[in-house]
């Protein structure tokens, strides 16, 4: 199991699904890592583990504390990454 001619082993399935679910399908604080299971409103997060200010859309690092926090909202009503209607 695992040739090219037999395709991945399930064992190869199961890494490949896991990095999916873990680096694709999962917003994370692009500073620590620390996973958001879900968030409403505002597209201006902030990471509860590092305080961490960033946007959604695209997961650009905005800064720390009040400075980041403001840099973040202006970031999201600007950024390219934001479908056109989300304002």
């Amino acid at each position: 199991g695992g040739s090219a001619e037999d395709g991945p082993s399930p064992q190869q399935l199961e890494v490949l699904r896991q990095h999916v679910i873990d680096k694709i399908l999962t917003l994370a604080c692009p500073r620590c890592a620390q996973a958001f299971v879900d968030f409403e409103g505002c597209c201006a997060l902030t990471c509860a583990r590092c305080d961490c200010r960033f946007c959604a859309w695209c997961l650009k690092d905005c800064g720390k504390g009040e400075t980041g926090n403001g840099r973040s909202h202006t970031h999201v009503a600007r950024c390219k990454r934001k479908p056109a209607g989300q304002d």
